[in-house]
């Protein structure tokens, strides 16, 4: 059963679906192939009720992958026990490394840390199939610009950190103020070595409502080294908010 912040964004999601129509309808018509939108992939029981002064983190990756995996709620797939049951722990590095992320930071690793989600809700379901981003301009700007949810599931979920998969690709909806957050500052613009890779590295901080909330954005986990990608994410995670006392 849902938790209490899943049934929050479930009720936002029916209510951005159902009074902004038009951008979705004009959406579709722009990528004919779109899929149904899907809820944020959880917000983990624990992530509401942390014990302590424990991090909230928000994971995002790009666009979202799959059509009818949970529960149809009319406009949109709810997914957050299929998430649960089928995807936690898959082999693919998108829930692998995150697994690997929480269990370093949380000393387990059960998906109830931590909450998931996407920049896009739909995916071009012809072409998902593939496991690539396959969000057009006009994804991005009607979904990210136009019904600014991803900004609308933060107001719900309230992490205080936040850790963008997504690539530099995504960068100019992070860094505009008054698409994601009202201010974001850059801190650190720089390359880390990734096994042989030099991935980029952006970490700031964004405000939203007065809220800070530390970000930082990297690579997809898909071809990094899987110790180096997990142990520079939790270095960062351990170091960006140490005024808060959260270890």
């Amino acid at each position: 059963m849902a938790n209490q912040v899943e049934q929050e964004l479930c009720e936002m999601y029916k209510k951005v679906f159902d009074e902004n129509k038009d951008i979705c309808d004009r959406c579709r018509g722009e990528n004919i192939y779109l899929s149904k939108p899907l809820s944020a992939w959880l917000v983990g029981d624990d992530f509401c009720n942390p014990p302590g002064q424990k991090p909230r983190i928000l994971f995002v990756g790009k666009n979202a992958i799959g059509n009818g995996l949970g529960e149809d709620y009319g406009n949109f797939w709810q997914v957050f026990e299929g998430t649960r049951e089928h995807l936690w722990n898959k082999r693919s590095a998108f829930w692998r490394y995150t697994c690997g992320i929480v269990l370093k930071i949380f000393g387990d690793d059960s998906a109830e840390h931590i909450a998931m989600t996407n920049f896009i809700k739909c995916n071009e379901a012809e072409k998902s199939k593939k496991y690539a981003d396959t969000s057009s301009p006009s994804m991005k700007e009607n979904c990210i610009g136009g019904l600014k949810m991803l900004r609308k599931e933060i107001e719900i979920i309230r992490p205080n950190i936040l850790i963008f998969y997504t690539g530099k690709y995504y960068d100019d909806y992070i860094k505009n103020n008054g698409v994601i957050f009202d201010e974001f500052t850059v801190n650190i613009n720089e390359k880390k070595k990734i096994g042989k890779k030099n991935m980029a590295w952006l970490a700031g901080e964004g405000w939203i409502r007065g809220q800070r909330i530390d970000v930082l954005r990297v690579w997809h986990p898909q071809t990094m080294k899987r110790c180096d990608y997990i142990s520079a994410i939790c270095e960062w995670i351990r170091s960006c908010n140490q005024s808060r006392s959260i270890y």
